[in-house]
């Protein structure tokens, strides 16, 4: 089945909507408008000032430059640092597969491609993190009396379904979302997708076999990636290391992978369990990975831009 060419229709409340015979097609430009994707200025590195604020409550400001993605904070001796995200750290290890893959497409489709799964990523947790508000999502029209958000894009609505069916089954308790996690010893920052406290149980969520969870809190993060790659769960094992800091026992890491082989359980969609002793495991890779960006660590170059330039004349009035 082909997908439709717009995959995000804006989200537009019923009593507002005007009956239409035809729907009009959006632009690209359009699109990219409705897609809700947090779009930086071209020239980088550029300062942004919106941030979650971090899991402890501190106000930490988060920034993406043309290096990667760091965090402004303040150490405890009262130092404003600035501390490379997770992600950015793990672009030190290797990959053979990307840079082979980069070479077959060339430079400027590979950019393409990653900025588009970028965007329909950016997308998907958006998207979830209003569905765990109660708002409706509805494929492609908005039934009769009804309210929420359209959905166009066949596969982005199936992800977004199967993260609602997870949902469903495990019926957690959503302890934080979208919140900045980070690390004084080692100086690193980054951004959970959830934290989720849930009961023991088996649940079908990982194929045909049912998988069991202990009872705790989990570190529950979102791919929406073709696979699952090792630097994935190594990703999760530092953000899991910053939380127990916080006075938080991590029982376990869940990566929800939306776009799985899985046929059994919710069809396409797996769940990557790394239990306590896998999780710690993955953060000392991680360091490892760590000590060798630390030889050569990028720093971002500050400075500060209005979000809104305008002159205070008309200097085009007398020609």
């Amino acid at each position: 089945m082909s997908e439709p060419n717009i995959f995000y229709e804006a989200g537009i409340e019923a009593a507002e909507i005007e009956p239409k015979p035809k729907r009009k097609r959006r632009t690209k430009a359009e699109m990219g408008k409705a897609i809700k994707v947090d779009k930086f200025v071209e020239v980088m590195p550029a300062k942004v000032d919106k941030s979650p604020k971090a899991i402890d409550g501190t106000n930490v400001t988060r920034m993406d430059t043309r290096d990667g993605r760091f965090y402004e904070v303040v150490d405890n001796d009262g130092v404003i640092k600035h501390y490379p995200s997770v992600t950015t750290v793990l672009k030190a290890f290797p990959s053979d597969y990307l840079a082979q893959w980069r070479g077959n497409v060339g430079n400027e489709e590979a950019d393409r491609v990653f900025k588009e799964a970028g965007e329909r990523g950016t997308f998907i947790h958006k998207s979830f993190e209003d569905l765990l508000t109660g708002t409706a999502f509805h494929y492609r029209e908005i039934p009769a009396g009804q309210r929420g958000f359209v959905i166009d894009d066949q596969t982005l609505f199936i992800q977004l379904y199967r993260l609602a069916e997870f949902m469903r089954l495990v019926n957690p308790i959503v302890l934080a979302s979208e919140q900045i996690v980070y690390n004084h010893e080692y100086e690193f920052a980054g951004t959970i997708d959830m934290l989720l406290d849930i009961e023991d149980g088996q649940y079908a969520i990982n194929g045909r076999n049912p998988v069991y969870l202990p009872k705790g809190v989990y570190l529950v993060d979102i791919k929406t990636a073709n696979s699952i790659h090792q630097t994935h769960h190594w990703q999760l094992g530092a953000y899991a290391h910053c939380l127990t800091a916080f006075g938080y026992i991590i029982k376990g890491t869940i990566i929800l992978h939306t776009r799985s082989l899985n046929k059994g359980g919710i069809e396409g969609f797996g769940a990557k369990l790394r239990s306590q002793n896998e999780w710690k495991e993955d953060f000392y890779n991680f360091l490892k990975v760590k000590s060798v960006f630390d030889i050569n660590p990028k720093k971002p170059q500050i400075f500060n831009i209005p979000i809104t330039i305008q002159l205070s004349k008309n200097y085009m009035k007398e020609l």
